[in-house]
């Protein structure tokens, strides 16, 4: 498992959330903002379990498990920006406190849900950068953070990614490799010429 870094180094501020930084855990103080409560229902525990495996068609899935809402509640740092948190899962939201004073969250770092990519079941709502931004008083990181604290009345949620994304191979680059093999193969055959 990821060690433990810095949330400085993680999410630096004004900039997307580095691919490096998913899955990583981190730890972050703040002061809760007292009435920016984002409530995502239609959700499960376990985060993977809603990743669509086959982006390109609408995937419906009736799960066995408690279906209920994620708590998302906006954290300010001390630099006056915000944070989204996924605080826990329940079934029954109205029974749980909007989160208010200071606090040391730990958790685990996840991109925006609208990454390309990623796409969840059963026409989710998706749990944003500009989800967050909208419901928050001040400039807001990329991606969120899920808690790893443990909350009397919630569940604790499995995030969607749980190790950082893997970039697969650029295809630009390669072709660029190629460009270089061709230009070699010019110099040589002006080399030839030359030497005739």
């Amino acid at each position: 498992n990821a060690s433990e870094r810095t949330f400085e180094e993680l999410s630096p501020l004004r900039d997307y959330l580095p691919a490096s930084s998913v899955g990583i855990p981190t730890s972050v103080t703040g002061t809760w903002q007292p009435d920016e409560r984002i409530l995502l229902s239609g959700r499960v525990v376990d985060g993977k379990s809603m990743v669509n495996p086959n982006p390109e068609i609408e995937v419906r899935v009736a799960w066995a498990v408690p279906v209920g809402y994620w708590i998302v509640d906006i954290l300010e740092l001390s630099d006056e920006s915000s944070l989204g948190v996924v605080r826990g899962f329940t079934k029954t939201p109205e029974q749980f406190a909007l989160a208010s004073g200071s606090a040391t969250v730990t958790g685990v770092m996840q991109p925006s849900e609208d990454v390309p990519g990623l796409k969840l079941v059963n026409n989710i709502e998706l749990l944003t950068t500009n989800l967050i931004v909208k419901n928050s008083r001040t400039i807001a990181h990329d991606g969120y953070l899920v808690s790893t604290n443990l909350e009397a009345g919630l569940t604790l949620v499995k995030p969607i990614f749980t190790e950082p994304i893997v970039k697969g191979l650029n295809w630009r680059n390669v072709a660029y490799t190629f460009n270089w093999v061709f230009f070699a193969g010019i110099v040589a055959m002006m080399w030839v010429r030359v030497t005739r």
